[in-house]
């Protein structure tokens, strides 16, 4: 109510200040329109003065060109004249004029006069300066005569066999567009005119003279034509990324000295930053050679050379399902995005530190509308943003649990539902055992990271009841980088209001992230390029184990969900073998700098601002001060010991209902 009452305050005087405004310019104006029946005659403008003009001089027969005039007392009507004739011209300021000069009026050698002049009433002239038309050099003996050819043309080649120059005439230039042409040099008339389907493009000419390539963009496609008489030849097709589906376009051409019937082709894809996707490819006639130049795409992970770096993934990601078109869904950092995997939305915030006590994630839904489904979130020493949301605080004991139990309970066969695994995002020791920082995030050792996922899937498939029902979803919150060369895609808001600092609507997904889909039901190799972004896990989620509760936000409504990568009609039991995973993992050294001389991450301290909100909330307290804390250590130990007393309290709570 408070909010409103002062929203409402503040909404009236607006509304009257306007009326008033309004209401008071009305009366000024009635009032001048009665008592004006017959207005005096209205001064003459000032008189122009003209003091430079820029360039004062031009050769004969040139190009047009913009002129400045610089002076005093020009009006917003005033204008330029050429020889007592009007230029078109723009208003810069009082002091300055920008008129253009037409290629038509630089006849001579000779000299024109410019004016400004300032038009009724009573038109007002400026003095006149001298522009000089100064006569055309005289062409040396041996010299060129220019030829102006009124044709638009992606690109030109000169063939000194029939001394003729052949162009690939662009869509837009009407007459002869889109067809290869042939220009004589000598008297810059037209020859012959051959189709060439669709935005030709690049050319390249065999050194003997006996053939012209040409890239076609619109058919992604190079075509070869005869010379001297350009009869169309062989069609060379280039192909499509085999990621993106989009076709490869030539962005260069370049045929093999003394063979006609070889060329080279960089291959790129239109509107698509790297353009070099599609690397250099020669082909004989239109066959491709079985090597080629790799292109400057983004690295395959299944294939490219980080997979020393990252065995564990990789091997995921080859033996299973790659999502290529899995985008975040803010362009942000991490605890934004985070909030979109579990409840759609964010709450208007694309901060680091965002107030979330009043979220409402899917594992609410589920406790609600779950029709018996259950959920469990393993983290490591309460290592987790969602602690400070008010009804996951109030079910510490039973909704969280630490993840060093996670392979007896996959042993034990029981795991629930639904599971979110937390990483650690700091060095912490729990019960006088150390677990290093395995969430990839910088500045820790991206190997963990791969270890950390191998105890995951280990532990899964080491339990067939577990394995032959489960789908695994591996994902990153956000990219960790400043570039993608695939635009994000526009979305529906959430119902919040949009963030105001800095300013964004909610109306546009972030840049892609990695995501691998791992299932016995995945074929290897699977390659899936639907559109998901975070709000497709809630959605899932949502339609597996509450498909009788609404949607959260307009975000999830419309997710698309990730189930449906499973096409296998039974379980494929061979899946990727993690040994030589596990054997180059083995081969990393593990490097860990002692946590008391590490600075916080941002992270790690937004989850303990979450975490001490939610204490003081609660009238709670872990004997540690916040403002305190310095190092990684401290906050690892702060939020252990938070989370330990939301436990105690929200079991002791039970117990007394």
């Amino acid at each position: 109510m408070h909010k409103l009452l002062i929203r409402s305050v503040l909404a009236i005087p607006a509304a009257l200040l306007l009326c008033a405004a309004l209401g008071c310019a009305a009366a000024q104006l009635a009032a001048i329109a009665i008592g004006n029946v017959n207005p005096p005659p209205a001064p003459p403008p000032p008189v122009p003065s003209l003091a430079s003009i820029s360039p004062n001089a031009a050769l004969e027969g040139g190009p047009s060109f913009t002129l400045t005039a610089l002076g005093a007392n020009f009006e917003s009507d005033s204008y330029v004249e050429w020889n007592s004739e009007p230029l078109a011209t723009t208003y810069v300021s009082s002091i300055e004029l920008e008129a253009q000069v037409p290629m038509t009026d630089l006849v001579g050698p000779d000299t024109a006069e410019v004016s400004v002049a300032t038009p009724a009433p009573g038109t007002e002239m400026s003095s006149a300066i001298v522009f000089t038309i100064q006569p055309t050099p005289p062409i040396a003996s041996g010299g060129v005569t220019l030829l102006t050819v009124d044709t638009r043309a992606n690109d030109m080649v000169w063939d000194p066999i029939s001394q003729q120059v052949y162009l690939s005439v662009a869509s837009s230039n009407g007459a002869n567009g889109n067809t290869i042409t042939e220009l004589n040099p000598l008297n810059g008339q037209l020859g012959i005119s051959q189709d060439a389907e669709s935005e030709p493009d690049m050319l390249a000419l065999a050194s003997d003279g006996s053939c012209l390539y040409a890239g076609i963009d619109g058919t992604g496609s190079v075509q070869r034509f005869t010379l001297p008489n350009l009869g169309t030849d062989i069609d060379i097709s280039l192909g499509s990324d085999p990621t993106l589906g989009k076709p490869y376009y030539a962005m260069d051409l370049q045929t093999a000295p003394g063979s006609a019937h070889t060329i080279a082709v960089v291959r790129g894809i239109l509107n698509d930053s790297p353009l070099e996707e599609g690397g250099v490819v020669v082909y004989d006639d239109a066959a491709p050679r079985p090597s080629s130049v790799p292109g400057f795409g983004y690295t395959d992970v299944r294939t490219g050379p980080c997979l020393a770096l990252v065995p564990v993934i990789s091997a995921l990601a080859k033996g299973f399902a790659i999502c290529d078109h899995w985008f975040s869904s803010v362009p942000g950092p991490t605890i934004p995005n985070r909030m979109f995997a579990h409840a759609a939305t964010s709450l208007g915030s694309v901060s680091q530190d965002p107030l979330l006590t009043g979220l409402k994630t899917i594992f609410e839904v589920m406790h609600n509308d779950g029709a018996g489904h259950d959920y469990c979130i393993y983290q490591y020493g309460s290592q987790s943003i969602l602690v400070s949301v008010d009804y996951l605080s109030d079910v510490q004991d039973t909704a969280f649990r630490d993840f060093s139990y996670f392979e007896d309970d996959c042993k034990n066969n029981d795991i629930p539902s639904y599971t979110f695994i937390e990483p650690c995002y700091s060095d912490v020791t729990i019960h006088n055992t150390f677990y290093p920082a395995n969430s990839q995030h910088p500045n820790y050792d991206v190997a963990e990271g791969e270890r950390f996922l191998l105890s995951i899937y280990n532990a899964i498939r080491a339990k067939k009841e577990i394995w032959e029902s489960s789908l695994l979803l591996i994902v990153y919150d956000e990219h960790g980088g400043i570039y993608d060369h695939r635009s994000p895609p526009t979305v529906p808001k959430p119902w919040v209001q949009p963030s105001s600092n800095p300013a964004f609507n909610f109306d546009r997904l972030g840049v892609r992230v990695p995501a691998v889909l791992v299932s016995p039901f995945i074929k290897p190799g699977t390659i899936c390029s639907t559109q998901f972004d975070h709000s497709s896990i809630v959605a899932t989620v949502r339609k597996k184990f509450a498909p009788n509760s609404g949607p959260l936000t307009p975000r999830d409504a419309q997710a698309n969900t990730f189930e449906g990568v499973m096409k296998l009609d039974g379980p494929d039991s061979s899946g990727p073998n993690t040994d030589t995973a596990a054997a180059a993992l083995a081969e990393i050294p593990e490097l860990h700098a002692a946590a008391e001389l590490q600075a916080p991450s941002d992270l790690a301290v937004s989850m303990a601002n979450g975490m001490d909100r939610m204490l003081k909330k609660k009238g709670l307290s872990t004997g540690l001060v916040r403002r305190d804390l310095k190092t990684a250590a401290d906050y690892s130990q702060f939020m252990l010991k938070a989370g330990e007393t939301l436990r105690n309290a929200a079991a002791q709570s039970r117990e007394s209902q």
